[in-house]
C-alpha cells in the first residue's frame, strides 16, 4: 500500500488525531455521536449526567456505551471482586483458557491453507504466517480478539480486517512504516518547530510489542519488556501509537520529580530507555537523574 504524501495538509490533519488521547471512542467516534448527539449520557448508578468519554465502550460498531460511568463501573466491579475474589478468579481463568485454546485453534486452521499476500509463500516454522493490520485503524486485532477470549465472531471480524503476511514481509513492512513515521516526524518538526513532539518508537521492545498485536499466537512479552510498555502506557497514556503529538511539559516535569530510587530496577531501566526515545531537549532529565 503506497504511503500518502507526507506534505499533504489533509494527511497531516488526520495524523494529528493520533496524538489525541483515546478513550475507546477512536475510529468509531461518528457512530457514538450519532447515538448521543449531545455528547452526554446519564449514568444509571450515580444518577448523574457525564460526557460520553466517561463511559466505557460496549459495542464500537453500533456506537453503544455501558450504562454505568467509569467510576461507578469500577466501584461495582470492586465490590463483586472483593466479596467473591477466589471464585471470580477461578471462573475467569477457567473460561479464558478454554476460549483462548478454542480461538487459537480456529486461527491456526484458518492459516493452514493460506499464503502470504505479498510473496505467496506458505508458512513454516522458520517463516510463519502473521496477521498485519493498519495501525492507524485503531481496530481490534486478531491477537487481541483471540488471546482475549472473545467470541469466534469477533475473531473472524478481526481476521477480515487483516492481511496475511509471512514474517519476512511483515518485518519489511514494519521497517518501512517505522522509517516513514520518522520522516513524518521530521516533516512536522520543520513545519512547526515550536511544538513538542514525543516520538515513542520503543526501540528494543518494538519487535516484541508490535507482533503482540499482529500475530495469531500472542506470545507473551518478558517481564522487562512488559515493564517498559506499561511505563509508556502510564506516563504517556498511549499504548499503541508510535508518534504522539501535543504538549508534554507536565510529563517531563513529573519524570524529573519522581523518586526513581524507590522504583523497581526494571522500571528504572524502562524510564532510561524511554528517555532515549525522546527528542533531545534541554528539559529532559540527565542520566544521573535516572540512576
Amino acid at each position: 500500500m503506497p504511503m500518502p504524501n507526507e506534505n499533504s495538509e489533509h494527511f497531516l490533519k488526520q495524523f494529528k488525531l493520533l496524538g489525541q488521547a483515546y478513550t475507546g471512542l477512536d475510529s468509531h467516534f461518528r457512530a457514538f455521536l450519532e447515538r448521543y448527539p449531545s455528547g452526554r449520557k446519564h449514568c444509571a448508578a450515580c444518577n448523574k449526567e457525564h460526557g460520553i468519554s466517561k463511559f466505557r465502550v460496549r459495542t464500537k460498531e453500533k456506537g453503544l456505551l455501558r450504562s454505568l460511568c467509569r467510576e461507578s463501573d469500577l466501584a461495582r466491579g470492586r465490590v463483586v471482586y472483593e466479596t467473591s475474589k477466589k471464585a471470580v478468579m477461578q471462573n475467569v481463568s477457567k473460561n479464558k483458557n478454554a476460549y483462548r485454546t478454542r480461538n487459537r485453534a480456529h486461527v491456526q486452521s484458518y492459516l493452514a491453507d493460506r499464503r502470504c499476500s505479498c510473496c505467496s509463500r506458505s508458512g513454516d516454522s522458520e517463516n510463519p504466517l502473521r496477521f498485519y493490520q493498519d495501525p492507524t485503524l485503531c481496530e481490534q486485532t486478531v491477537t487481541m480478539a483471540a488471546g482475549g477470549g472473545l467470541s469466534l465472531e469477533a475473531v473472524d471480524l478481526a481476521i477480515s480486517r487483516s492481511t496475511v503476511l509471512c514474517q519476512v514481509c511483515l518485518n519489511q513492512k514494519s521497517r518501512e512504516e517505522l522509517g516513514y513515521l520518522r520522516r513524518l516526524r521530521d516533516t512536522l518538526l520543520s513545519q512547526n518547530p515550536k511544538s513538542t513532539i514525543l516520538s515513542v518508537f520503543k526501540k528494543d521492545v518494538y519487535r516484541a510489542y508490535r507482533p503482540r498485536f499482529n500475530t495469531a499466537h500472542g506470545l507473551p512479552m518478558t517481564s522487562e519488556q512488559r515493564a517498559h510498555v506499561e511505563s509508556l502506557d502510564k506516563s504517556v497514556g498511549h499504548g499503541d501509537d508510535l508518534i504522539l503529538i501535543g504538549s508534554f511539559e507536565p510529563f517531563l516535569a513529573s519524570l524529573k520529580e519522581a523518586k526513581l530510587s524507590e522504583l523497581k530496577k526494571s522500571t528504572r531501566k524502562a524510564l532510561k530507555r524511554l528517555r532515549k526515545t525522546l527528542l533531545t531537549t534541554p528539559d529532559l532529565p540527565t542520566d544521573r537523574d535516572l540512576n
